[in-house]
């Protein structure tokens, strides 16, 4: 079993960019493209603070919120955040979140 510290780069990064839409870099990082040795040590960057912030309950709870308000926001004619029966958008975004919160401590 591997700790969050031996998880890839490139396996942040696509746990990243499975929620979130990420960086241009990283998206050419992944694709395979030739990057400069300054666009690598800014993609090595990006992808500590998103192993941070992947291990981290308070981004795994606004990736949980987030798409249930902004999706709940307009139908009911208010702003902030509150609880809603999720839809099943909802529920696939949620069950990633999870999946990358569990892989970062339970698994990784």
């Amino acid at each position: 079993m591997s700790t969050p510290a031996t998880i890839t780069d490139t396996e942040v990064i696509e746990c990243w960019h499975s929620l979130y839409t990420g960086s241009f870099q990283a998206q050419q990082y992944l694709a395979g493209n030739d990057l400069y040795e300054e666009q690598l040590k800014v993609i090595t960057e990006l992808a500590a603070e998103w192993r941070e912030r992947l291990m981290l309950i308070r981004w795994f709870m606004c990736a949980l919120n987030e798409n249930i308000a902004r999706l709940a926001n307009p139908e009911n004619d208010c702003s902030g955040r509150f609880l809603w029966k999720p839809s099943m958008v909802c529920a696939a975004r949620r069950r990633i979140a999870l999946e990358a919160y569990l892989r970062m401590h339970l698994y990784g």
